[in-house]
């Protein structure tokens, strides 16, 4: 009764925490519960709290509350930021939330689930396995543009190697190709094209990106593609001849 405010705080979390790793989920949740009714508490500590009763919530089976939880405390956090030692204690945990969900849900998934990856990534850029594994939660669902933009999250990043930033285009290509989506095919392959202008595989995204003039009836413009590619000696002569005979087509 006589401790000073901060050290009850710090016990309070200590005993959420003991309670949790000794498997007492019900009393974590009381305790935490009652710890964020702390009005002293930093927006960084409530922050962190939020995320740890997902987790235990998470861990007790309530999956939607969790879900709930998570999101809440990732959208308090992409308002207010955090201290460098702060921001990796809570990747680590919602790196962890994320993960368990997924592996919930791993014969099925929802769109709780993507929602997940979302949040994630959105509160933490860069981190290139939870791009991946949230696109492919994506593709699954076949929501394609939220797939896409997880991939763009990888191609668009200079932290990553030439190599990652083009197989995630060439993911994000195949993407917006499942779709059948003439604005999404491209934005894909124009993507690609002013990412990799001189790539081995550009005489062959250029074809794809004139042949999707063609498909969408813009002969002039499918014309004018097909005749530089019939033109351009650096491609292969089977794509040149394809592209001399569909520019006559299209004429």
């Amino acid at each position: 009764r006589n401790l000073p405010q901060e050290n009850k705080k710090e016990l309070l979390l200590f005993f959420a925490k003991e309670a949790d790793r000794v498997g007492q989920k019900q009393a974590a949740a009381d305790v935490m519960d009652i710890y964020l009714t702390d009005k002293t508490l930093t927006r960084e500590e409530r922050i962190e709290a939020t995320i740890l009763l997902a987790q235990i919530s998470y861990d007790k089976g309530q999956i939607d509350l969790a879900v709930a939880e998570f999101a809440k405390g990732a959208q308090e956090l992409q308002k207010a930021g955090c201290k460098q030692n702060k921001c990796d204690e809570i990747r680590t945990h919602m790196r962890r939330f994320v993960t368990e969900l997924h592996r919930t849900k791993k014969l099925k998934p929802d769109n709780s689930l993507l929602n997940a990856y979302v949040t994630y990534n959105n509160t933490f850029g860069g981190d290139k396995d939870m791009l991946h594994r949230g696109s492919v939660v994506a593709l699954e669902l076949k929501n394609y543009p939220t797939a896409i933009a997880l991939f763009r999250g990888i191609s668009g990043n200079s932290k990553f190697s030439e190599k990652e930033r083009e197989e995630a285009i060439l993911n994000e290509i195949k993407a917006a190709e499942q779709s059948n989506v003439s604005a999404l095919k491209q934005a894909a392959y124009e993507n690609y094209l002013s990412n990799f202008p001189k790539s081995a595989k550009t005489f062959e995204i250029r074809y794809q990106l004139a042949y999707l003039s063609y498909q969408d009836k813009d002969y002039s413009k499918a014309v004018s593609a097909f005749t530089r590619l019939a033109k351009d000696d650096s491609g292969k002569m089977d794509l040149r001849k394809k592209s001399a005979d569909l520019a006559l087509d299209s004429l």
